[in-house]
């Protein structure tokens, strides 16, 4: 399917939808464009900000919980950015959902509303071949 081309206007409202924050989905639905085609003129038009999400990437990776990780991905959310969602400080949010730490129950009750996701979903290990 070809990309739909954005005027100028349309790809500085991209910029400045992803410079507050908006997931490549949400910028995607808005603009009526696939994520993909955020990633390209992203990359494209704003290397820049491109470039600032490959440590966001790596960050999610490091999650140990398969269900978690593959939220994190697919709302284009880091930790920090979950951190922030939820109020759960960043450092305590990166242990716990790195396995350094152990998972308490209020920080799970508070992770399932952020997310959406139930306890299943959510916090199966990333060595969990089936779920």
């Amino acid at each position: 399917m070809p990309t739909k081309k954005l005027s100028n206007a349309q790809r500085e409202e991209l910029r400045q939808m992803r410079e507050a924050g908006s997931t490549y989905r949400e910028i995607g639905s808005e603009l009526g464009i696939s994520i993909n085609s955020v990633r390209n003129l992203l990359l494209t038009h704003y290397p820049d900000i491109y470039r600032s999400g490959k440590a966001r990437c790596k960050e999610m990776r490091s999650c140990c919980f398969k269900g978690l990780r593959a939220w994190l991905f697919d709302n284009d959310c880091s930790i920090k950015d979950l951190s922030d969602r939820t109020g759960i400080k960043y450092d305590r949010l990166h242990s716990m959902v790195t396995g350094r730490r152990r998972m308490t129950k209020e920080a799970i009750d508070i992770l399932l509303d952020a997310t959406g996701l139930t306890y299943e979903q959510a916090f199966r290990w990333k060595e969990d071949a089936v779920g």
